[in-house]
């Protein structure tokens, strides 16, 4: 194993602790509704059925599923690109942190729910998880660097 596959899942590691370490301090400590920040940035304890942002709820497993696939094409691709692995190491571990919850959290075994707790009324109600903030910040991270390498 080269020391950038090393580094590569060592990040990929932390992120997913530090997302599970954040689910677990919301599902402990988030009784109610904690306003961070008036009419912008609240906490939310919220179980999640569906994908990122709260979309497709009630398709635990497909998640699940595409989880895993998304899982092992990134491990195949990333011997195979030249580029950052920061953006596909948020990728893999947003991916990741997610998917152990599907996995672990009940009703168990792939229909398991996710655990969301960051809220924004600006975006309508929909509540997030910091796994889902490394996805989005791998997609668009992804996206500039291969944009920007053509």
């Amino acid at each position: 194993m080269t020391t950038r596959t090393l580094r590569f899942y060592a990040l990929v590691g932390f992120l997913v602790f530090l997302d599970q370490v954040t689910k677990y301090l919301a599902h402990a400590y988030l009784a109610r509704d904690f306003i961070v920040i008036p009419n912008l940035f609240r906490l939310t304890l919220a179980k999640n059925s569906g994908a990122a942002f709260s979309f497709g709820t009630g398709f635990s497993w497909l998640f699940f599923l595409l989880g895993i696939i998304a899982l092992i094409f990134i491990g195949w691709f990333l011997p195979r690109t030249t580029g950052s692995i920061v953006f596909l190491a948020l990728l893999q571990g947003g991916i990741a942190g997610n998917v152990f919850d599907r996995l672990f959290k009940p009703p168990y075994f792939g229909n398991g729910e996710v655990v969301d707790f960051l809220n924004t009324p600006l975006l309508s109600g929909v509540v997030f998880n910091i796994a889902d903030l490394f996805i989005l910040a791998g997609v668009f991270g992804t996206f500039l660097f291969l944009k920007g390498s053509k």
